[in-house]
């Protein structure tokens, strides 16, 4: 039997010799044949040793071979083929991974994730083609580890070092805030995508306490990055007011609440934190792309002018509006509400508004429409027993008058009457309205203020009359009827 095989079409070929059919039949050979071959397959192994310093060692260690263990070498490749029976293939292979071990050393250089992504692509190139042998490992954090020949290992370090020393920092103080938002939003990465593709160099990102460090190759790339994170993400502290259990300030909660998940809806752009807000120096802090901070911002600052506290007044025609401007809010029907309301004599007849902005401006403008809209009409009355008859069966009149809802009628004080005289144009003490959308349901008195801030005054009102009044002797004359909302006739 004879046996020749064929490397490149990996076929084994057996030849039968003639003269051998006489002693044993074709079939019985073929079946010895095929015990062979089994019996070769279990017995035997093949190893290919593909790594360079190993193919080295068992070149240098010839004496590893034997009649049961062969090795074969590619001349091209340091590729090398190792034959023999499975346990001798494997005590081979043990021995020059030991001497190997011996040889080979290892060690760590300090060059962090993101520096070494940086010149990875240059210090690859140069091992491959010089360092074949030399494995690099991320052993931990800010620690690279270099594994191989100490010859290797060592020209690895040197070209490590010099690859880092040609990358360039920028450092960037931030708030710890705004660096909890970049670490959890995915804004590194974003960022880092971002200036991949359009700056001339790759720049990466690190966090510490202190701040955000930006590296690169190149000088221009690294100051366009860092110009670029400045100018897109941003932390803003806003101080808020009249929080305390305010209907208004839960509202606005609920507004930032819906502009944040509006905003959020593909990726984390912006987060909010109150701060002290059950204070009174409660604040909101906002932290994201800029964005996104500045329309969160404007919603909080929209609240502020139209919630923080604001002081006006309004000038009344007459002192006796302000006695008894209780009268009249609840002639126009006002309701109450937050703003704090303080009417006064001196030094001129007005009344003083302190609130909420937006409250306190609505209410101005509508008290002022209001005023505006009454026509006055001052009467005197004289003869013996007149003050008496208004304070006594007279005060029924007036009070029947009052209640109809159109007419107030007020006493003069003649000190405020005297000290007036010659500032102001003389009104009556006599008040209807005129046209005016108010009602006069509500005659309840809103609550008045401890301080006042000053405005500009507005104009005088018109001397409209639209009451008449005609007195006869009181002893003679007897009350026959009254009209209110248009005209009262006394007779």
């Amino acid at each position: 039997m004879l046996m020749s095989g064929d490397i490149e079409s990996d076929e084994l070929v057996v030849r039968r010799d003639p003269a051998a059919n006489v002693v044993c039949p074709l079939e019985k050979w073929e079946f010895q044949v095929d015990q062979v071959i089994e019996k070769l397959n279990s017995q035997y192994t093949l190893h290919f040793e593909v790594e360079s310093d190993k193919s080295a060692i068992l070149q240098q260690n010839s004496f590893l071979e034997s009649d049961n263990l062969k090795i074969f070498y590619e001349k091209l490749t340091s590729l090398a083929v190792v034959v023999g029976e499975q346990k001798q293939v494997e005590k081979m292979l043990n021995f020059v991974s030991g001497l190997q071990n011996k040889q080979q050393i290892q060690q760590e250089c300090c060059v962090s994730e993101k520096q070494f992504d940086l010149i990875k692509e240059q210090f690859e190139s140069y091992a491959e083609a010089n360092l074949p042998a030399l494995k690099i490992t991320q052993e931990r954090a800010g620690v690279l580890l270099l594994k191989g020949p100490e010859k290797e290992v060592h020209a690895g370090e040197q070209k490590l070092f010099k690859l880092a020393e040609g990358i360039k920092e920028k450092r960037i103080p931030s708030h710890r805030t705004l660096i909890t938002f970049l670490e959890s939003s995915g804004c590194i990465q974003h960022f880092q995508n971002r200036f991949q593709q359009r700056l001339c160099s790759p720049v990466m990102l690190e966090t510490s306490n202190s701040g955000l460090l930006l590296l690169s190759l190149s000088d221009g790339a690294l100051e366009e990055a860092a110009a670029a994170v400045q100018r897109d993400v941003f932390l803003e502290t806003v101080r808020l007011e009249n929080t305390h259990k305010s209907s208004a300030f839960t509202k606005l909660k609920d507004d930032l609440s819906e502009a944040v998940k509006q905003a959020n809806r593909e990726s984390v752009k912006v987060e909010l934190k109150y701060q002290d807000e059950s204070s009174s120096d409660a604040k909101v802090q906002l932290v994201g792309y800029t964005t996104e901070v500045s329309k969160l911002k404007d919603i909080v600052l929209e609240y502020k002018r139209n919630h923080q506290n604001h002081h006006a007044y309004l000038p009344l025609p007459r002192p006796e509006m302000a006695e008894h401007f209780p009268k009249i809010l609840a002639m126009a029907g006002m309701k109450k509400s937050s703003v704090n309301i303080k009417p006064t004599c001196l030094p001129s007849p007005c009344v003083h508004l302190t609130g909420p902005r937006c409250e306190v401006e609505s209410l101005k403008d509508s008290l002022e429409s209001f005023i505006q809209s009454l026509a006055t009409k001052e009467c005197e009355v004289k003869g013996p027993g007149a003050q008496q008859f208004f304070q006594s069966e007279g005060a029924e009149t007036l009070k029947l008058m009052t209640n109809s809802g159109s007419v107030l009628i007020l006493p003069i004080n003649e000190e405020h009457k005297m000290s007036q005289r010659g500032k102001i144009p003389k009104y009556t003490s006599t008040l209807s309205l005129h046209n005016f959308p108010f009602t006069a349901s509500s005659r309840d008195s809103l609550d008045s203020l401890d301080s006042v801030v000053s405005m500009d005054s507005t104009d005088s009102l018109d001397n409209e009359i639209n009451i008449k009044v005609a007195i006869g002797s009181l002893e003679q004359q007897q009350l026959s009827r009254y009209v209110t909302k248009e005209q009262m006739t006394r007779t």
